[in-house]
């Protein structure tokens, strides 16, 4: 059985349909969805039309798709939080009431059992959706505590962006299939490809991990971002241009101000 593993695509529908063209070229059989299918890219609708079309059997929420909740939250004195009230406000713009309301209510984490190997899976810790404790170079602990409480066979994460294959103290699999729209390599090479993971599994357990990178057209992605007004859009080119980083605080604030998002935010909290 061949299993695509889909996370991060964070809005960007070119390098998504690159990548489910590629799955099944690869002879994908199921998908899995790992969360923040939506949010800093331009086309939401068109990202969850693409993923229903191939019928997903896990989705879980990432912390993006939870933003879709954050009128209800009670306001904040940070940049991303602005910018996590811009980026909602812009995605309701495309997906009806109903879909926004389903994906902010997603499950943490779903378990499926795929011929005998037991899949865990959820967007960086069970519990946690925004974790910043799992960069594949973390503390041992924080991939640990994934399955602690579980008695699966593979962890399936996602939100750093990062292909990643590690494994627990008591030697269980933790796999990251990386991040399909917003590569964001921290290396001395950048590589702004769609990133995936094809498993190949038997009766006896996983065969065979493909970490895969598919090539799409940045320029055309970015000019959907240019003619749908998005929000933050020299961040995002330069992060899909360049795959590093770009959405740090001090840029968003920057941002925040040069745009009036601040202001507008505030004044929307404070009626």
């Amino acid at each position: 059985m061949k299993v695509a593993v889909l996370a991060d695509a964070h809005g960007n529908s070119t390098a998504l349909e690159a990548v489910l063209l590629d799955a099944q070229a690869q002879g994908a059989e199921k998908y899995i969805t790992v969360g923040d299918m939506v949010m800093k890219g331009p086309s939401p609708e068109r990202c969850l039309s693409l993923l229903e079309a191939v019928e997903p059997i896990i989705w879980v929420i990432g912390n993006h798709e939870s933003c879709y909740k954050i009128e209800d939250e009670p306001y904040m004195v940070h940049p991303k939080f602005d910018m996590s009230v811009i980026y909602a406000l812009y995605d309701k713009q495309y997906l009806s009431l109903a879909q926004t309301h389903w994906l902010a209510n997603l499950p943490l984490m779903q378990t499926v059992t795929l011929l005998n190997t037991t899949f865990d899976i959820f967007h960086a810790l069970p519990d946690d959706p925004s974790s910043g404790e799992v960069f594949p170079t973390g503390d041992q602990d924080a991939f640990d505590r994934m399955l602690t409480n579980s008695e699966s066979d593979v962890a399936i994460y996602g939100h750093v962006h990062r292909q990643t294959l590690r494994m627990t103290r008591d030697d269980r699999t933790i796999i990251n299939p990386g991040t399909i729209g917003l590569a964001t390599a921290h290396n001395y090479r950048p590589d702004n490809r769609a990133q995936y993971v094809m498993l190949e599994i038997t009766s006896a357990g996983i065969a065979a991990i493909n970490y895969r990178r598919v090539e799409y057209d940045v320029e055309a992605e970015l000019a959907i971002a240019k003619k749908r007004e998005l929000p933050y859009f020299d961040l995002y080119a330069r992060t899909l241009r360049d795959a590093q980083y770009s959405f740090t605080n001090d840029v968003i604030e920057a941002e925040n101000i040069r745009c009036g998002y601040d202001k507008f935010v505030y004044n929307m909290f404070h009626k």
